[in-house]
């Protein structure tokens, strides 16, 4: 298993969870969804495990307040490494 996580690209996302790339954005910035890495030039992925870890939580019927705070919790973690 490597250290490193899986990034996974917009188009993968949007196989998974069929929403657009505007709805992508927005959720993002309501704070609801984990932010994307900068890969390089205008390249951007997600941490797939972050991803995941979003859906499972929208798939238990998570609040906006709950998915907030997994989001939030999440990105701390990503800077804590």
């Amino acid at each position: 298993m490597s250290k490193f996580p899986k990034i996974i690209r917009r188009s993968t996302i949007q196989a998974r969870l069929p929403i657009s790339t505007t709805a992508i954005y927005e959720r993002i910035k309501l704070g609801t969804f984990p932010p994307n890495i900068h890969l390089g030039g205008r390249a951007v992925g997600w941490i797939e495990s972050e991803v995941d870890a979003v859906m499972q939580a929208m798939i238990s019927g998570a609040d906006h307040e709950s998915l907030e705070q997994l989001v939030s919790d999440l990105v701390a973690n990503r800077n804590a490494t």
